[in-house]
């Protein structure tokens, strides 16, 4: 997984994607851009519905966008590669729409306000490299994990990111 080179020529969505998420990041740092218009924030979501498409491409920290991006490149291009960029597209503006919506939902039923950053469609982006390749090892900082243990993983992280904020727990 990943590419041999950076070329953008097999990958340009996930290209576009670490390239939105670094621009949003110097804008919002020289405040030329208030983060608040591009971030989803439950509930509230329907009232700014264009923040169901742009959450995924703000990054406010240079460590989460250095992190996005390497994860993105490698997970993503592997499945824009696969799939091609149309489909991947398709698929990844659904994943970020519906994980939108299933947030405003949740926070509507609990009662809970949240912030929603780009970590949430990449999770369902990983999710879906490891169901399609669930042999493939990834080295995960010096650990190797083969993806369908990393998927329940990422299955963990979610949950427990989220269901932090449920007064059910």
């Amino acid at each position: 997984f990943g590419s041999a080179n950076f070329s953008t020529q097999e990958t340009p969505l996930t290209w576009g994607l670490i390239a939105a998420n670094f621009i949003t990041l110097v804008l919002f740092t020289f405040r030329v851009l208030d983060p608040s218009w591009l971030m989803l924030s439950v509930p509230g979501a329907f009232a700014r519905s264009w923040t169901l498409l742009t959450y995924p491409l703000v990054s406010t920290d240079i460590l989460g966008m250095f992190f996005y991006g390497l994860w993105i490149y490698f997970i993503g291009s592997a499945l824009e590669r696969a799939w091609g960029t149309f489909n991947y597209a398709i698929f990844f503006v659904v994943v970020a729409v519906v994980s939108g919506i299933s947030m405003e939902i949740g926070a509507l039923v609990t009662h809970s306000i949240l912030s929603i950053d780009s970590w949430l469609p990449l999770a369902g982006v990983t999710l879906a490299f490891c169901l399609l390749m669930p042999y493939e090892t990834i080295i995960l900082f010096i650990f190797p994990i083969q993806a369908r243990w990393l998927g329940l993983l990422e299955m963990a992280i979610v949950f427990f990111t989220y269901a932090e904020h449920s007064p059910l727990l």
